[in-house]
């Protein structure tokens, strides 16, 4: 992880952690979190950390090739999209899944983008950002 990681300008960021979860864990949390459970990541505003399932570093033959079916990459790409894609709701404490897809293409491109909107400007719900609605990827913690 840490070597996907430095490829990022984590000075963005600010203080933040990475949890990795079991993957025999991940589905089961996923549901009891109403979040999409073939997402091998997700990011909580509230407690600053993002959440990736060990699958993406670890080789676990069955998810492993769930994952692969499902997001028609190999599990290096994968890893590179997710940890991208999650920089883009983490540093920019974005809500919108397209806008942290646009952000993460960028960081893979080598460019540094900008957040659509100053955070400090952007008012958020305790559904990060969306008044009573989970994103598929993302949690807030009330």
């Amino acid at each position: 992880l840490k070597s996907v990681l430095t490829r990022y300008p984590l000075e963005m960021l600010g203080p933040w952690t990475w949890v990795l979860v079991r993957s025999q864990d991940w589905k089961p949390i996923s549901r009891m979190l109403r979040l999409n459970p073939d997402s091998p990541a997700f990011t909580s505003f509230d407690t600053r950390a993002t959440f990736l399932e060990e699958a993406l570093l670890f080789h676990n033959p069955e998810r492993t090739s769930e994952l692969m079916t499902e997001w028609q990459r190999s599990m290096p790409a994968l890893l590179e999209f997710a940890v991208s894609h999650e920089l883009g709701h983490a540093i920019c404490e974005e809500p919108n899944e397209a806008v942290a897809d646009r952000f993460g293409e960028d960081l893979r491109k080598g460019m540094t983008p900008q957040c659509r909107v100053s955070k400090g400007v952007k008012k958020k719900t305790a559904a990060g950002g969306e008044p009573h609605r989970l994103k598929p990827n993302k949690l807030s913690v009330p």
